[in-house]
């Protein structure tokens, strides 16, 4: 069961990435999820709540790539219990620069 609401919110979490995004990479569009790179994989969970169209959450098309990393950093490392704080813990520091770099990357390419 709990495999199941896993693989279930990494596709959701995959197609609202891939739709914020832009999804002008037709590598990416036209790949099976599982052939996603590992840091499309990571970076596609943000877009579940980091949407453009009148989110409550921020959105994130504003932000550089080291923005976006400092801010990840700061949420890994400060003492804090929003959901930011305990997803970001789950993140290597690499994987957040990589994250960082692919989002800004994405946008860029827009």
């Amino acid at each position: 069961m709990k495999q199941g609401l896993l693989t279930l919110f990494a596709l959701v979490g995959l197609g609202v990435c891939l739709g914020a995004c832009g999804g002008t990479d037709t590598e990416t569009k036209s790949a099976p999820a599982q052939e996603l790179s590992a840091v499309a994989s990571l970076a596609a969970s943000c877009g579940g709540c980091h949407m453009e169209s009148g989110a409550a959450i921020a959105s994130l098309s504003r932000l550089s790539a080291e923005e976006l990393q400092a801010r990840l950093v700061a949420y890994k490392t400060e003492d804090g219990a929003t959901v930011m704080h305990r997803l970001a813990r789950g993140y290597t520091t690499e994987q957040i620069a990589s994250v960082s770099s692919y989002l800004a990357d994405q946008r860029a390419a827009e």
